[in-house]
């Protein structure tokens, strides 16, 4: 669905719900847990982990849909490509919304790795 908002259109999808976030991998949410609960000990602004929270549960409902569930450690450059070209095709995100989701994922990885 597309709002008008003075010539310029937003496109709205209902991609996260309750029912599938509670499906998503037990791995996958508990990492989402310890990555936030770090952003709040640097003192990140609550908006930020809000926004943050939101674009990891809209990547979990992709993977738990599209990807078997997959475990965020064990994703590939392929699958992440997959999720890019979802969001780009299938729910017509513009590539800034796309590039703004994958900077949270790689904030993750870099929260795993280091």
């Amino acid at each position: 669905m597309a709002k008008q908002t003075e010539g310029r259109s937003t496109v709205y999808n209902s991609i996260t719900s309750e029912d599938k976030l509670e499906q998503v991998c037990e791995d996958n949410l508990q990492l989402e847990d310890d990555f936030l609960e770090y952003l709040t000990s640097t003192d990140r602004a609550k908006s930020t982990i809000k926004q943050y929270k939101a674009n990891l549960h809209v990547f979990w409902c992709w993977n738990l849909e599209f990807n078997k569930n997959k475990s965020f450690v064990e994703l590939t450059k392929r699958e992440i490509t997959k999720f890019q070209n979802h969001a780009l095709n299938v729910w017509n995100w513009s590539p800034s919304r796309v590039r703004t989701v994958k900077a949270v994922m790689r904030s993750l990885e870099n929260y795993i790795i280091t």
